[in-house]
């Protein structure tokens, strides 16, 4: 079985108010009025052709290309009233399908909300900042689990998945903001 619809299960297994409502088959599961509630594979050849009416597309950071998010903007046309959702911390590729509904949300060209600290450059280790780029600290997000990532973890990818700040590259060996200055020889 996919271990996707196996953590759904659970989840559902675990919540009583879910339980009375969905039913749990093989490959998916199904809600009220004959919803269906089924994990997708990321290939986008795949899903060419589905109908959906509400998609919640996670983590469109990793995404190679638009190719999945057309296939499920596209099918939805036929649907009334349909919702599609993208969930994602930031990345470091501004040519990425993430980067452009980052840029479409600020102009507001697009149903928008991101959080990130108010200063791009301010402290990555400073737990103020933390708590301006993560509104589930202290809910579900512990802060011990954010104190070990900041000491284990390189400047780059703390910005990006505790801050989602975006960075300009995956990896780097200067810390963020600094750059090369001439010395005007």
């Amino acid at each position: 079985p996919d271990p996707g619809i196996q953590g759904d299960r659970g989840v559902v297994r675990a919540e009583p108010e879910l339980r009375d409502i969905i039913r749990i088959q093989r490959w998916h599961l199904e809600g009220p009025d004959d919803g269906i509630y089924r994990v997708l594979s990321a290939d986008a050849e795949l899903q060419q052709g589905l109908n959906p009416s509400f998609v919640i597309f996670d983590e469109v950071h990793v995404q190679p290309n638009q190719d999945l998010w057309d296939a499920m903007r596209f099918g939805m046309g036929a649907r009334p009233n349909p919702m599609m959702i993208g969930i994602t911390t930031a990345g470091f590729d501004r040519t990425s399908l993430a980067w452009d509904l980052y840029e479409q949300g600020k102009r507001g060209d697009i149903y928008f909300w991101w959080s990130e600290p108010a200063d791009p450059n301010a402290d990555w280790r400073d737990e103020a900042v933390w708590v301006q780029a993560n509104p589930a600290l202290g809910d579900f997000l512990r802060l011990d689990a954010l104190r070990e990532d900041a000491a284990i973890t390189p400047e780059s990818s703390f910005r990006r998945f505790h801050l989602n700040q975006w960075t300009t590259t995956h990896t780097a060996w200067l810390p963020h903001g600094a750059g090369w200055r001439s010395s005007g020889r």
